[in-house]
């Protein structure tokens, strides 16, 4: 990111943000990508809303804690 922020290149995958929105000039939606949870059975995770995950995190193998 801190080249973008030197005008030396361009950043693909982060996320817009107040701060970031401060810095850099946001294009319109490109695309769409709706994300889906997979878990083993036996594991599953009740999940509704975002701040379900609150606290959770992802460890190196992908499961969330």
């Amino acid at each position: 990111m801190h080249e973008a922020m030197a005008g030396h290149g361009g950043i693909t995958n982060i996320s817009r943000n107040a701060e970031r929105e401060k810095v850099f000039d946001f294009s319109g939606t490109v695309y769409n990508d709706d994300l889906q949870k997979v878990v083993l059975k036996g594991k599953e995770l009740p999940f509704n809303e975002l701040k379900d995950l609150k606290g959770k995190s992802l460890d190196d193998d992908g499961q969330l804690w």
